[in-house]
């Protein structure tokens, strides 16, 4: 049933779906639904169905369909329980925010979320219905995340890296998407963390710029476009980078540069500086 937001009924509510709405409803002055259809852990292959699935060059649908993976994670399970039961709800658009579940198989999510998404604007017959998604936060696995070549020795926790970066390539293969970017507002020690409301936020500034065409609401952050190097300075150009600060008003951090010379691939920390829509 329906229920009107309030301190009682939002307990069980998704935080960022929560403050995604609230910034809607205040911006718009229309009252803002939410269908919550959620289950944590979730693999996106239970999210879709198996001729959608086999689209995808290279999956293994055996793999996908593998009793041992959970009944959450197996295909089929949750596109036939939970999504196919809301179908006949209209809609104004998605939001999605998962991914942790497949970092083992990250190099098929790009495609397999572009599959997703055009078989579920199939189902609700909206072939440009928004899209929009929310990276996976930064975790420390429980390691030192102080030290300063960390981020270079994750070993096995490796992709979790290659899966934001698949989910950074998703923007470029599915139309009328965005991601909220959540680096900067994860937590190294938590898995979980508990600070939604800049994630909701971000996910509503997406849909009030490119759903509700207000053109004066800024909802993309600096992008790297490409770099140059000149006297022994690598200048990394970024998109969408006007009036580019750090939020602490420091020096940017966590720049590293690796030497081509005899491949070692080892990094080295580097001092960076801004120089208006440039890192130096």
């Amino acid at each position: 049933k329906w229920e009107v937001s309030s301190p009682e009924t939002t307990i069980d509510c998704s935080a960022a779906a929560y403050f995604f709405a609230r910034q809607l409803t205040e911006s718009l002055h229309l009252p803002v639904g939410l269908v919550i259809n959620s289950w944590g852990g979730s693999a996106i292959e239970a999210w879709m169905d198996e001729p959608t699935l086999k689209i995808v060059e290279g999956m293994d649908i055996e793999a996908a369909k593998n009793p041992k993976r959970g009944v959450h994670q197996r295909l089929e399970c949750l596109y036939n329980s939970m999504l196919w039961p809301v179908k006949n709800f209209t809609a104004r658009g998605f939001l999605w925010y998962q991914g942790e579940s497949n970092i083992s198989n990250y190099q098929f999510y790009a495609p397999m979320m572009t599959a997703m998404v055009q078989l579920w604007r199939n189902v609700w017959e909206a072939p440009d219905m928004p899209f929009y998604y929310v990276q996976i936060a930064p975790w420390g696995f429980d390691g030192n995340t102080s030290s300063q070549d960390w981020f270079y020795t994750q070993g096995p926790h490796v992709g979790w890296a290659y899966m934001r970066e698949a989910q950074a390539l998703t923007r470029e293969q599915v139309s009328n998407s965005g991601m909220a970017v959540t680096m900067d507002v994860g937590d190294p020690d938590d898995i979980h963390p508990t600070n939604k409301r800049p994630v909701g936020e971000r996910l509503a500034r997406l849909a009030l710029n490119q759903t509700y065409g207000r053109s004066d609401v800024a909802c993309l952050g600096p992008r790297y476009n490409s770099l140059k190097v000149e006297n022994g300075v690598v200048k990394l150009l970024f998109d969408n980078a006007e009036g580019l600060k750090t939020n602490d008003g420091q020096a940017p951090k966590h720049f590293y540069v690796a030497a081509a010379a005899g491949r070692s691939h080892r990094f080295y920390p580097a001092a960076a500086e801004i120089h208006g829509s440039e890192v130096w």
